[in-house]
């Protein structure tokens, strides 16, 4: 009996131009829709949303990570300066670590810790323990946690200079200046203990608020001037929920861009629909990291760009 030869399936012209197509549709969608590559990944694990982002150079970047039910953001200036903002829970240490090493920061100038609930300090120690640190800024705050004390058992061992933050400071980033804003007041509220700060890059800023409330949200509108809180960007206060973000700090703020920095299906319900409805009223386009995953910006000192996702 003759062997039966293997016949090689060859595509049409117009199976060619089709499957291109495809290929290149795909890839556009993967780069320009929102949450795209967090919902291929669910069903085809081969599939890792890149990590490194290409910023143009001489332009600062602001990334929002995606970090859970917590806080973490980063910021690189151009000059070389880095700066990280709360450090989520303890289980987010390694995943924060892997994200700095994707974008190829070796050390933190500045580490600001805005309040010692463990969905911001928690992950802080692994990094402390992994990255020299130049300076830990914390609020005149404290807290009786495990996850605390072992915070300042690792500063104190590392040698790392802390600073107690006070409103109206100024840290010098060389091209880029922080500005503290709050607390305000002393409370033993620890989420309106929150250090609230307005990053200043030429023209454009960014709000970080932690986890302050309307109570401190006031008394930062008291105590400062309007033109202290306008900003491009804002870091949503406390996840989203509904005792943050009141209608008047918003509007002093007029972003055009807002993160919200929450979990999968979070037990709190965060962000509430109090919250998404001063944003909607104002007009303010905000992205959530529980949908799109990490949200970074950049900024040419003139203008802000949204880089991830992509608008």
């Amino acid at each position: 009996m003759a062997k039966r030869k293997n016949k090689k399936y060859k595509l049409t012209g117009w199976q060619t131009l089709v499957a291109f197509v495809l290929v290149i549709g795909v890839a556009i969608a993967l780069h320009t829709i929102p949450g795209a590559w967090e919902f291929l990944a669910k069903y085809l694990p081969f599939i890792e949303e890149p990590r490194q982002i290409t910023v143009p150079d001489g332009d600062m970047a602001v990334h929002f990570l995606d970090v859970g039910q917590g806080d973490c953001s980063l910021i690189v200036l151009p000059n070389g300066k880095t700066v990280l903002i709360d450090a989520s829970v303890k289980d987010e240490g390694k995943n924060i670590l892997e994200y700095l090493s994707y974008q190829k920061i070796k050390r933190i100038d500045y580490f600001i810790l805005t309040h010692p609930h463990a969905d911001h300090i928690g992950g802080a120690q692994e990094v402390i323990e992994a990255l020299p640190i130049g300076k830990v800024i914390m609020p005149d705050a404290e807290t009786d946690t495990a996850v605390f004390e072992k915070l300042l058992i690792t500063i104190d061992n590392k040698k790392i200079p802390l600073h107690i933050a006070k409103v109206g400071d100024i840290i010098s980033l060389g091209n880029a200046n922080i500005k503290i804003l709050g607390p305000v007041n002393n409370t033993d509220d620890l989420n309106n203990m929150s250090i609230v700060l307005r990053l200043d890059y030429g023209k454009t800023s960014f709000m970080f608020t932690g986890d302050a409330e309307e109570p401190s949200e006031k008394d930062m509108l008291d105590k400062f001037s309007a033109s202290e809180f306008r900003a491009d960007v804002i870091k949503i206060g406390h996840h989203g929920a509904s005792t943050s973000s009141s209608y008047d700090f918003i509007k002093a703020v007029s972003p055009k861009y807002a993160a919200i920095s929450c979990g999968k299906d979070n037990s709190y319900g965060h962000p509430h629909t109090e919250t998404i409805n001063t944003l909607n009223k104002l007009g303010i386009k905000y992205y959530r990291t529980d949908k799109v995953g990490n949200i970074v910006f950049s900024s040419d000192g003139e203008k802000v760009t949204l880089l991830r996702p992509t608008a």
